[in-house]
């Protein structure tokens, strides 16, 4: 029987498997029993073990975020770390992840005040 929990980013039985390089938090801890990543995913991954990629309509730590609906392209793809739009940004839409709308531009009148 085993009484010691394990360390270095180890666990299971006689803590020989390592936890996931994609489990968050600056030392990359898991539970030492099932190697479960106990903070979740670093961006781009998600699960367990942190083990699977975001899908392409996702990205972020777990792959909780979702792109932006003005991604262009069919599906609105990004990229799985930061959101950035594969194919850049539909119509009236700007930033990595075209989440601004269109700056636009006003003309000022020229107002005359008469003095009378």
């Amino acid at each position: 029987m085993c009484t010691t929990a394990c360390v270095n980013n180890t666990y299971g039985a006689g803590c020989k498997q390592n936890c996931s390089v994609n489990c968050a938090a600056a030392d990359k801890t898991c539970n030492n029993t099932n190697g479960h990543c106990i903070l979740g995913c670093v961006a781009g991954f998600k699960g367990n073990f942190c083990d699977q990629t975001c899908s392409n309509v996702t990205y972020g730590p777990n792959c909780s975020k979702d792109c932006s609906v003005h991604c262009a392209g069919l599906n609105n793809t990004c990229g799985s770390v930061n959101g950035t739009c594969d194919l850049g940004c539909e119509p009236g839409y700007r930033g990595l992840k075209c989440d601004r709308g269109k700056t636009t531009t006003t003309k000022k009148k020229k107002i005359k005040i008469s003095k009378y």
